[in-house]
């Protein structure tokens, strides 16, 4: 504290490079005027009206560290609190990065393979494929995997599913959305399935640790069955997508979709499913599967519920560009 032509001045300084500092300033009635004054470190001291004090700060001072000290006396208890604020704001935006923007698009491959041979000539392949694109408008996602398991030269097990789906924000909640899946089976009785949809997207919960998405839709299903004639009726579609990322370093997804048929409201099916990714490179990661469908009223001779466990290696890519 030092008197000087009448006023009385405090001034708390910090080295610039290594984080914000405030100088405050109390000034006669006379002296509350408009004005301005360069530090020699860079700092610019603007001049309140109206309180008579000198407020500024290079960064991020805290508000409540400036209500500290707007009062009309300048404690040591106020300056120490103030100084306190004013480093703690300074950690925690350190310690918070920005958040980094989806990218224009991103792509990955992953797959697996289990082989035996000796006393047992088994082989277990596995491939997965996705591909995301953010426009302007639309929002497009597309999927595909393959299971394919053999033993002795038998085919014991063989699955393929492919998904596009489109979407269109409307709101900041509600979009469009439309889909087509397509879905082989033969060792669940299902030659073909194809379930063409469209209705309304939802974005329930959009944070940085969560996000849970979810579709409404009305279908149509087209099955070509291994054992019987064809079906096709109209059938919905409720879908809950959760994702749960994990620093930046992977992610979790949970999903759960109810097919509804509104021709025969026994024959409705549901599909559990859970992934866990976890990057081990720049451009590679791990990632785990575990999928539950189940069939209320399967084809003939087949049974209600088929589980898939997969183990894959990953690779990925995404554009330099971010999404606008």
């Amino acid at each position: 504290m030092r008197r000087n032509k009448g006023f009385t001045a405090a001034r708390i300084q910090r080295d610039t490079t290594r984080g914000p500092f405030a100088v405050i300033a109390r000034l006669p009635p006379a002296a509350r005027t408009d004005s301005a004054e360069m530090l020699p470190n860079g700092a610019m001291l603007n001049r309140s009206s109206g309180r008579g004090y000198l407020c500024e700060l290079r960064g991020c001072l805290s508000r409540q560290a400036c209500w500290l000290l707007s009062g009309w006396g300048m404690t040591p208890t106020r300056l120490l609190a103030a100084a306190f604020l004013l480093a703690f704001a300074q950690l925690a935006a350190a310690q918070t990065p920005p958040k980094e923007p989806p990218p224009l698009w991103d792509a990955q491959v992953g797959a697996s393979f289990v082989g035996t041979s000796g006393n047992s000539d088994t082989a277990s392949t596995g491939a997965d494929f996705s591909v995301h694109r953010r426009g302007m408008v639309w929002l497009i996602d597309s999927t595909a995997t393959a299971v394919r398991t053999n033993s002795n030269d038998v085919t014991t097990a063989a699955r393929y599913l492919g998904m596009l789906r489109g979407q269109r924000k409307l709101t900041k909640i509600i979009g469009l959305s439309a889909g087509e899946k397509l879905e082989r089976d033969r060792f669940s009785g299902i030659d073909l399935r194809s379930i063409l949809d469209g209705g309304l997207s939802w974005a329930l919960v959009s944070m940085p640790a969560w996000t849970l998405d979810g579709v409404t839709a009305i279908a149509w299903n087209h099955e070509s069955r291994t054992i019987g004639p064809d079906v096709n009726a109209p059938v919905g579609v409720f879908q809950l997508l959760s994702r749960i990322p994990f620093n930046g370093a992977g992610d979790t997804t949970q999903r759960f979709t109810y097919y509804p048929d509104f021709k025969t409201s026994s024959a409705y099916r549901t599909e559990a499913e859970i992934t866990a990714q976890a990057a081990m490179a720049a451009h590679l990661a791990l990632k785990i599967g575990y999928l539950v469908r189940f069939a209320n009223d399967p084809v003939p001779g087949f049974k209600k519920t088929d589980i898939t466990t997969t183990a894959s290696v990953v690779l990925r890519w995404k554009a330099a560009t971010p999404a606008p």
